[in-house]
């Protein structure tokens, strides 16, 4: 096909997939991508493809999280967890689900109205999917075997529900701003304002402040 009729079929496009033409990944944004799918790690994902430090450290998240940046590799990075879920029919619903039956487990469960332990093969589903473990220790009297004591180990609940909690945005986590001594950036940022204000009167300083 000639150039002008390349030209013709790339106008009958739509945006996306004429953006998806102009903009293919060169090799370091397949490598970032890739090394991206292995443990969703940004910075590490980025260095090991060649960007530097800087890069991995101050761009690199947007290329994930923001289609205005590389949106060729946002993209890319969309359509490969899609196909990953599809192939391996893990999903964020499903990783929530199991987070809930760890997380809302009901230890009263794994036991029978007499008190006694419930077989494994019989424990209900999101029962079973809590355990973690099981100890079977023979008990004796005079060197005679006269039962077995049984330790079950179940996930730790606070753990999933905190997972849980992040995941519904109910904990925001608050970092601060040091420099490279470890001092407050932001305690120095008010000292400044402090220091430009002082003298002035009280109405401007709030204004300046706010």
């Amino acid at each position: 096909m000639n150039e002008i009729g390349e030209r013709r079929k790339t106008m009958t496009l739509s945006r996306d997939d004429q953006l998806k033409i102009r903009k293919k990944l060169d090799n370091r944004e397949k490598i970032f991508v890739d090394e991206y799918l292995v443990d969703l790690d940004v910075e590490s994902a980025a260095i090991a493809a060649g960007y530097s430090a800087t890069t991995a450290r101050t761009k690199a998240y947007q290329w994930v999280s923001n289609s205005k940046q590389k949106p060729h590799v946002s993209n890319a990075i969309k359509e490969a967890l899609k196909k990953r879920a599809e192939r391996t029919e893990i999903t964020q619903d499903r990783v929530l689900k199991e987070y809930a039956k760890l997380g809302f487990l009901d230890p009263r469960k794994f036991y029978d109205d007499d008190g006694n332990l419930i077989p494994v093969h019989k424990l209900p589903g999101e029962v079973a999917a809590a355990l973690t473990g099981m100890d079977v220790s023979t008990l004796y009297e005079d060197k005679v075997p006269v039962g077995e004591l049984k330790k079950i180990k179940f996930a730790d609940k606070k753990t999933a529900l905190d997972s849980v909690a992040k995941h519904l945005g109910m904990f925001i986590e608050r970092k601060a701003l040091t420099d490279t001594e470890g001092k407050d950036i932001l305690t120095d940022i008010l000292e400044s304002v402090r220091g430009v204000t002082r003298g002035l009167p009280n109405r401007t300083q709030r204004k300046i402040r706010e």
